[in-house]
């Protein structure tokens, strides 16, 4: 079972360019360990609309893999 904070490191190790938006969106707030759904929906998810937006290929095949990863786990809160 995954913790709030290995979801949001896996988040930025997956997507290193997403490090400082998280600062700036969790500093105020428990930084690392800020809920992941409100990192994966502020974060995450305006990144995901854009790189489809953008037709970024490179972008989609990265998330489609990091959420496979994701949809992969035993972790039913996943």
């Amino acid at each position: 079972m995954y913790n709030t904070k290995e979801l949001n490191t896996m988040l930025l190790e997956a997507f290193p360019e997403l490090k400082e938006r998280f600062e700036d969106e969790t500093s105020w707030d428990d930084g690392i360990e800020t809920g992941s759904y409100v990192v994966y929906e502020d974060i995450f998810m305006p990144y995901v609309v854009q790189a489809f937006v953008d037709n970024d290929q490179e972008s989609i095949n990265r998330v489609m893999q990091f959420v496979e990863k994701l949809a992969s786990s035993d972790d039913v809160d996943v």
